[in-house]
């Protein structure tokens, strides 16, 4: 027996601070599209795709300054029919 398995699709996403996160992974997809909608929003659009993972938020701490700052980003997921079909 055999198995084959799709090149996996990875979002990751980088502060200000270099320590990047991996928000998304999925396979059996053909393909995803990002974007950032408003603010500190990512979304992640697909059509078909087996997620493994899945991080509905990026935090950011940057203690680079007199005060701690702490950013939040939501990330959301939108399924569409056809991946034509995700916004630009």
């Amino acid at each position: 027996m055999g198995a084959t398995i799709s090149q996996p699709y990875q979002v990751w996403v980088e502060g200000r601070s270099g320590s990047p996160q991996r928000v998304f992974e999925a396979d059996k997809t053909d393909g995803v599209k990002i974007r950032w909608v408003a603010g500190l929003e990512l979304e992640v659009c697909y059509a078909d795709a087996q997620i493994s993972t899945f991080r509905n938020r990026f935090v950011e701490v940057d203690r680079s300054g007199a005060v701690t700052a702490v950013r939040t980003a939501e990330v959301l997921l939108r399924r569409v029919p056809r991946l034509a079909e995700c916004p630009p």
